[in-house]
């Protein structure tokens, strides 16, 4: 008969765990780049109105993708923690916190996607043309593009 027992995290051998110390050393470590998270929010959300240039447009794109790493990054460690023991309120909390950063960001950057479709073709191709930069999101925009029709107003989407 098989032992069918549920062991507790401090019994499972670690090389059976997650190597969460890759992404942060400490929760503190953690809980500092969230901060950071939130100051990169602000910075793209002070690309509203700018993405109508080559120059704006690629800021705003390398900028995005910059805080996209840090996302990622902060979102597994959080979401890793909190799998490890669901019963543990501290990382129910963190991830939490996560969150409710990521719907402030989502709502101060909502601006970008109508902005994006609001750019006319012969523009785009310009921009790509005046900073070369922009064709590392070449992909991006063409398929980000594609949903122009199903896009929402600047208001609509920040609802």
């Amino acid at each position: 008969m098989s032992d069918n027992k549920i062991l507790k995290r401090s019994e499972i051998p670690v090389e059976h765990t997650w190597a969460t110390e890759d992404l942060y050393v400490s929760d503190a470590a953690w809980e500092e780049d969230l901060l950071i998270m939130a100051e990169e929010g602000k910075a793209c959300a002070a690309f509203a109105g700018k993405l109508n240039t080559a120059e704006g447009l690629y800021n705003f794109l390398y900028t995005d993708e910059m805080a996209g790493e840090r996302i990622g990054r902060l979102a597994n460690y959080c979401m890793r923690k909190g799998d490890e023991d669901t019963r543990n309120p501290v990382y129910q909390a963190m991830n939490g916190k996560f969150r409710s950063e990521m719907v402030k960001i989502s709502a101060a950057c909502s601006f970008a996607t109508p902005e994006i479709m609001a750019i006319e073709d012969a523009d785009l191709e310009r921009f790509y043309e005046e900073k070369p930069e922009l064709e590392r999101y070449r992909r991006y925009l063409t398929n980000a593009r594609r949903m122009k029709e199903h896009t929402l107003s600047a208001a609509e989407e920040k609802l």
